[in-house]
């Protein structure tokens, strides 16, 4: 019978994370917060609730609970790739764009790298001024599949590589 506990606790818990999912994805940031703080209370530790819990507070502005769960996760996962990126993307929100980087390109190393991965390597290095490296990565975003054309022409991050006419040519390149 312990077996048949175990078996039915697995299933509310991802029940419970398709829940967060679905309000995700539906645009109900509230309702998804609300059930991920409820399972980050119920399963302490659980790498999938806290980069779901990452992933929607870096949405938003930084504040103190991203970065404790940025610090816990590093601590708890640091070999895990996911626990690096959504680290990256706290340090990001923090301004602190070198550890950014170095967390983005240690979790491609663990990889492996993906779109997401050469895209928030673009915006690292657009942000540092080095454009020639930004457009290079996201080349290496676009080629692995990174598709969201509209948020390229409006992400702050690359403001530096978009003022640059290599940025349209780059896009033009690939039908846009």
């Amino acid at each position: 019978m312990p077996h048949h506990r175990q078996i039915e606790g697995t299933n509310a818990f991802w029940q419970k994370m398709a829940d967060a999912r679905h309000a995700m994805a539906g645009g109900r940031t509230a309702e998804a917060l609300s059930t991920l703080r409820e399972m980050e209370a119920n399963y302490d530790g659980q790498l999938v609730v806290m980069t779901h819990r990452l992933f929607l507070l870096s949405s938003g502005a930084p504040n103190d609970r991203l970065r404790a769960i940025a610090t816990d996760s590093l601590a708890r996962f640091p070999l895990r790739a996911e626990a690096l990126h959504w680290a990256a993307h706290a340090a990001f929100l923090d301004k602190q764009f070198e550890r950014a980087e170095a967390l983005v390109l240690a979790s491609a190393e663990i990889g492996p790298a993906d779109a997401d991965h050469f895209y928030d390597l673009a915006c690292a290095r657009s942000l540092a001024g080095d454009i020639t490296a930004s457009l290079d990565y996201l080349g290496k975003s676009i080629q692995a599949g990174y598709r969201n054309w509209d948020w390229m022409g409006q992400d702050s991050d690359l403001a530096n590589a978009r003022a640059d006419a290599r940025f349209a040519a780059l896009l033009r390149s690939h039908g846009r």
